[in-house]
């Protein structure tokens, strides 16, 4: 069971997912901005990605930030390992740079650490999607565990 969380939105999502669930998340993966995802675990969430990005096949450059890269597949960019070989995960300028000249992405989806809430890093790319305006050009879909 998962639910998605838009600014007033949520819903609740079963698998196998219902017409009504497919339809939402179809079109929730087709809209900017920022978008959350409550699920029973990370390795739900990625499932709900991958069913929905291939059923789509609409995005060409997805990226995923996770510190768990393996599975991804060849079609989804870590995010996590080009911020880190960046530099752009301990200086704030290394970051904006990193976002004005490499952030190419159409698709970003983000399996979000509870432990990450109170990083450094992780308020700071939020931020920087923020004041760069990603999400008024691509979904960005944060994936959360739920408790």
């Amino acid at each position: 069971m998962a639910y998605l969380d838009e600014s007033y939105n949520q819903r609740f999502i079963r698998n196998p997912y219902s017409e009504q669930d497919i339809l939402y998340l179809h079109e929730t993966f087709l809209m900017a901005g920022f978008h959350t995802i409550c699920v029973p675990s990370h390795t739900f969430g990625r499932t709900i990605m991958k069913t929905f990005l291939r059923s789509l096949n609409y995005y060409t450059d997805i990226a995923c930030l996770t510190t768990q890269p393996s599975q991804l597949g060849g079609t989804v960019t870590d995010l996590f390992t080009l911020l880190h070989n960046y530099g752009a995960l301990k200086s704030r300028q290394r970051l904006n740079e990193f976002i004005i000249e490499e952030f190419d992405f159409d698709f970003l989806w983000i399996e979000e650490k509870p432990a990450w809430l109170v990083e450094r890093w992780y308020l700071e790319f939020e931020e920087a999607l923020k004041a760069h305006h990603a999400d008024k050009f691509m979904p960005i879909i944060i994936i959360k565990k739920s408790l």
